[in-house]
């Protein structure tokens, strides 16, 4: 067989490659002046773990391949291609920096799934690779916590650093944890007694080793280091405890703050009781927004922390009544928020909206709690908001009970939404203080696909329509391929048919307004 390269690319062999399918890639490497293949097929391959992919590339072809096989290949756990590529393709260059390619736009391709990362550290160990790098240090820690961080240590392939506590930590295995509690100890000339002894002695801080230096990550020193608050985010007290045994400097504010995040009362309990960190109003705002009311009366109770406004906001955009009602009957630190004041953010398991807390409930359509929130102050975003999700009693609610009304924008979003019944009742009650521009709305409705709303607007024109505006009109028909807007514009309101209009059409690929162009003749220039 023969075949241009003209009429294939070397994406073909490519995709074939890092999919594993080894019948495709040897058919195309067999044709004829063939697209071939590039540097992308064996990496692919390697990093997928298609070994039979790589070898009969390395072993057929030229292309060869990049030091990102090998890195690819030991950070997904494929011991058979890593000790393949070593062997076959020592003059790689490797160094440590991480990367993670993705492959014509896409991220995951066909893998094979049996991956071995204790196997690649043997692999690695038996051929003396110079270091290893610290993301597949992390990655082989999680996917076998204690085995291969004995082996790591044992081996002295890594060391025991800060951010490798953490991920320890992450995991929840407790043997893992307790060895690695044992390492950092012996490493800085400490008793392993410290874990079990009831001794009070002072907090003191790891010395940081030569494995620091070589993170890439920021907050990195021992000095930094947040163990019992990724513990508390992980709900696991027992590692709280032991890292309070240990004494290790490694707690802050933010062990409270995730704890109430999660529900955990015991966990706030326990920290209450024998730390002296504390919790900031985040505790509050977190609690809050996941629903946790027996924890925001212990902050309150206990702790003496007010309502937050983010913290009312959240539970406000959640329609959560009962929490809504508990938080307006304490007090409110209004100087205080929670920390993502205007706008949402998001923290573990959680989101957390900001700003008004009748126009967060309004958005989502709860009117029982925006009843509750009566006496708190509203925005025009309140009924804006209730326009574009669609929630039509809330709109109505608004304008009898609130004075804030809506903006120009509310009546854009009813039109996109295609609600000609939130429209009518926003133009009919005078929902908004602003000026409206019925031409405008007429414009938008014209791109809206929706014949009854479009003659809602036009019947609502006082004067006639500007010849720009007619223009516009036609042109945001076409641009839809609304042939019903289109065809009405023209042959009942007399809009004009121009040159520019079946440009748009053409451009688009408007096959309905192509058509009907094409019977009603040439348009004028």
């Amino acid at each position: 067989m023969n075949a241009s390269k003209d009429i294939w690319s070397t994406s073909v062999m490519d995709l074939a490659a890092m999919n594993g399918h080894l019948n495709i890639v040897k058919w195309i490497s067999n044709i004829e002046n063939g697209p071939g293949c590039t540097v992308a097929a064996m990496d692919g391959a390697a990093k997928y773990g298609h070994l039979d992919v790589v070898q009969f590339i390395n072993i057929h072809r030229t292309e060869g391949c990049t030091s990102k096989a090998l890195k690819c290949a030991i950070n997904n756990g494929y011991p058979k291609v890593v000790e393949y590529l070593l062997l076959h393709q020592p003059e790689q260059n490797i160094n440590e920096h991480f990367f993670s390619d993705t492959y014509f736009g896409i991220e995951h391709h066909r893998c094979e799934a049996d991956r071995n990362y204790l196997g690649v550290l043997q692999c690695l160990k038996k051929y003396s690779f110079p270091y290893i790098n610290e993301f597949f240090v992390y990655t082989t820690i999680h996917a076998d916590p204690s085995t291969n961080l004995k082996y790591l240590y044992e081996n002295k392939m890594y060391g025991m650093t800060k951010k490798v506590f953490e991920t320890i930590i992450e995991t929840g295995d407790k043997n893992a944890i307790r060895y690695a509690l044992e390492i950092i100890l012996t490493e800085n000339n400490k008793r392993i007694s410290l874990l079990s002894d009831n001794v009070n002695t002072q907090q003191w801080t790891p010395v940081d080793n030569q494995y620091t230096a070589r993170s890439c990550f920021g907050g990195k020193s021992w000095k930094d280091c947040d163990a019992m608050v990724v513990a508390a985010q992980h709900g696991d007290l027992d590692t709280i405890k032991l890292l309070h045994q240990s004494r290790i400097h490694c707690n802050n504010t933010r062990a409270m703050d995730q704890a109430a995040a999660i529900g955990r009362l015991d966990i706030l309990n326990w920290l209450h009781t024998h730390r002296k960190e504390g919790c900031t109003n985040q505790a509050m705002t977190f609690a809050a927004a996941r629903g946790h009311l027996d924890v925001v009366k212990w902050l309150h109770e206990v702790r003496g922390l007010n309502c937050t406004n983010d913290g009312l906001s959240s539970a406000a955009y959640n329609g959560d009544v009962a929490m809504v009602s508990y938080l307006i009957s304490i007090p409110m630190d209004y100087d205080k928020y929670g920390g993502c004041c205007g706008d949402s953010c998001h923290s573990p398991d959680i989101w957390v909206y900001g700003s008004n807390a009748v126009d967060r409930a309004a958005s989502n359509g709860h009117i029982d709690v925006v009843k509750l929130l009566h006496d708190y102050p509203a925005t025009t975003n309140a009924m804006d908001k209730a326009v574009r999700n669609g929630h039509f009693d809330m709109i109505k609610f608004l304008d009898t009970n609130r004075i804030e009304g809506c903006t120009i924008d509310a009546f854009t979003d009813a039109i996109y939404e295609n609600r000609l019944d939130i429209l009518k009742y926003l133009i009919e009650h005078e929902c908004s203080y602003d000026t409206i521009h019925y031409e405008n709305l007429c414009i938008q409705a014209a791109n809206c696909n929706n014949i009854e709303m479009l003659k809602y607007c036009m019947n609502l024109l006082e004067n006639e329509i500007a010849s720009e505006s007619k223009e516009y009109m036609m042109y945001m028909a076409a641009e839809s391929d609304s042939l019903e807007i289109f065809q009405w514009l023209h042959e009942t309101k007399h809009f004009e048919l121009t040159s520019s209009i079946r440009e748009t059409a053409q451009r688009r690929s408007c096959k309905k307004i192509l058509k009907y162009l094409a019977v009603m003749g040439r348009p004028r220039l």
